[in-house]
Formats: C-alpha cells, sequence, structure tokens
C-alpha cells in the first residue's frame, strides 16, 4: 500500500497493492473501512468503468453508482478508481477539488483526461498511478492507425506508450506532474495486470481533498 500527498497538501491519495487483495470483488464495507483508515475519508465512491470520456461528480455517485471513467469532487469523500493495467491518475486543483481518472487507450483516445480536467479550477496538478508500460504493451489493434494520429510518439515498435500519450495530453492542457509510480504493472508483480493474467482482480487507486478542506 502507497500513501502519496501533494506537495501543497491539496489532495492525499491511496494506492494498494496486490498484497492487499482484489479491491473489485471486495466487500464495500472492507473497501469503506480501507479509505477510513488510511485515508481518514467519510466514504468511498466508484464508478461503473466504460472506457469513455464520461465525467461523473461526487453527488451524482452518491445517489447511485453511474458509468462513468472519471470522478470529480470536493471534501473528505474519497474518490476511486480500479485499475489492472489502464492508468489511474488523480488530478488536482489549487482549490482542494479532486478528479480520479481512469484511462486506458480508449480513454485517452476519447479525450477522458481534458474532460476531467475541464471540470476543476485552475493550476492543476497530477499523480500518475501504476499502469502497464511500453516495456510489455504490444498492440497490433486495427485502432493503432488512429492512436498514431492521435498521439504520434506513443508507439516504439510494436509497443504502445500510455505514458508518451498521456504527456503529450498534460502538455496540451497545461497540467503538471507532481507524482506518480514508475512501475509497470505486467513485469514489477506488485500490481495486478489484465495482459498480466489478472482477468478479474483490481487494485484502488484513491484520492480526497487535502485537510485543510475537509
Amino acid at each position: 500500500m502507497i500513501r502519496f500527498s501533494f506537495p501543497d497538501g491539496r489532495a492525499e491519495v491511496l494506492v494498494t497493492g496486490r498484497e492487499d487483495g482484489d479491491l473489485r470483488a471486495a466487500p464495500r464495507a472492507d473497501r469503506e473501512s480501507l479509505v477510513e483508515r488510511h485515508l481518514a475519508a467519510t466514504e468511498l465512491l466508484l464508478l461503473e468503468q466504460v472506457h469513455s470520456s464520461t465525467v461523473v461528480s461526487a453527488e451524482e455517485a452518491r445517489e447511485q453508482r453511474r458509468q462513468g471513467d472519471a470522478l470529480v469532487g470536493f471534501g473528505p469523500a474519497a474518490l476511486g478508481v480500479l485499475t489492472a493495467d489502464c492508468v489511474p491518475i488523480v488530478l488536482a486543483d489549487r482549490g482542494g477539488a479532486v478528479a480520479t481518472v481512469h484511462a486506458g487507450w480508449r480513454g485517452l483516445a476519447a479525450g477522458v483526461v481534458e474532460a476531467a480536467a475541464d471540470r476543476l479550477g485552475s493550476e492543476v496538478e497530477a499523480f500518475v498511478g501504476p499502469h502497464i508500460r511500453a516495456c510489455c504493451y504490444e498492440f497490433r489493434g486495427p485502432e493503432r492507425p488512429g492512436l498514431e494520429q492521435r498521439f504520434p510518439e506513443c508507439f516504439h515498435g510494436d509497443y504502445l506508450s500510455l505514458d508518451a500519450a498521456l504527456g503529450r495530453v498534460f502538455e496540451e492542457i497545461g497540467v503538471t506532474i507532481v507524482g506518480g509510480l514508475d512501475e509497470c504493472t505486467m513485469c514489477s508483480g506488485r500490481f495486478f495486470s489484465y495482459r498480466g493474467g489478472s482477468r478479474a482482480e483490481r487494485f484502488l487507486t484513491a484520492a480526497r481533498s487535502g485537510d485543510r478542506w475537509c
């Protein structure tokens, strides 16, 4: 389990690992207890992730579980994303509003990161969680030409770099990376990896606003 605080305290982040178990299958009460203990969060909100560019507010997610791939909120509730190769991203603005984003290649191409950042205020910073990297992400699908057109620098031979694609998006929208985990989910062994055989299991990345806003 890994904790990260944004440098100015605007947001707090928690990332679970393989040793913490499958957080998708875990009972809701266990997930809630986890974020309460490690993030001092009042609740955990999640979405039914569908590889889209849909952004859902914490208030909407609290009413009922909704489909989408980015959650935006403010305050002591933890916003979460479940992944096993896609990129889990935490965005936070200078006012303490937070977004958690699920970004695989489909989401990046659809503009989920831009859509989430648009729902935040100024001076947005980012934490980038563990995901599959170019060392292991062989990609030969028919979608490749479209991805190469949008992200010309994202392919190294037959291997896809989600980092390169994400870096281009951040540069275009003016988001600064202030933290992350420089590990590949497939070859590090510390996290679940869909391509590494973890077809159903997922690890959790969760975040809430910093203490001064809670």
